[in-house]
């Protein structure tokens, strides 16, 4: 992940706070989208690449971040050779309301 990357990712981070009651998730998704490249949409997350190897699963509910904080939970603690078959997970952050993974 490139250095402006990571910048505007803190700055998300910083700025939004995804557990709060006014959060806006439109905005935010209409902001973030300007920045990262757009992969897909379910009912609970949004993905966005962060660059070609890395990309951002974004929680738009509890049942995101849920769904984030199982992911990481599953690859961390998979064998080596399950992990073969898993995408690898990063980071989770703000309660599970992001997650990077690798692309």
């Amino acid at each position: 992940m490139g250095l402006k990357q990571k910048m505007d990712l803190e700055k998300y981070r910083s700025v939004y706070d995804f557990d709060s009651e006014d959060f806006k998730r439109e905005e935010f998704r209409e902001e973030f989208s300007k920045v990262y490249e757009f992969l897909g949409e379910g009912s609970s997350r949004i993905v966005y690449a962060l660059d070609d190897k890395i990309a951002i699963k974004v929680a738009l509910n509890e049942i995101g971040a849920s769904q984030n904080q199982t992911e990481l939970h599953v690859y961390e603690e998979a064998t080596e050779e399950q992990r073969e078959l898993l995408v690898p997970s990063f980071e989770e952050g703000q309660s599970g309301y992001m997650l990077l993974v690798g692309r």
